[in-house]
């Protein structure tokens, strides 16, 4: 995996959002990367929607099969995220 752009973007836990390319050559474009706590995760794109209750709520364009496939990708997008941010330091 591969990192092609990062928007670096704080608030709240939000540190910014990276582009990810997979081995296959698919990008994912807006991948949100988010701490909190010594935690580390990234979120798959989503799209805003209203709740019935009118509540704001958040729909993943982007899904996984299943835990073990989310956990894996996962990492490799941290380490991907991690690779890029050191070469890029100033």
């Amino acid at each position: 995996m591969i990192v092609s752009e990062w928007k670096a973007h704080e608030r709240n836990t939000l540190r910014g959002f990276v582009s990810l390319t997979l081995p296959s050559g698919l990008i994912i474009r807006n991948v949100s990367v988010h701490e909190r706590d010594g935690r580390r995760w990234v979120s798959m794109p989503a799209r805003p929607f209203k709740r019935a209750s009118g509540s704001d709520g958040w729909q993943p364009l982007v899904e996984f099969a299943d835990a073990d496939a989310r956990g894996r990708f996962q990492l490799a997008a941290l380490d991907a995220i991690d690779r890029y941010l050191e070469s890029n330091r100033e």
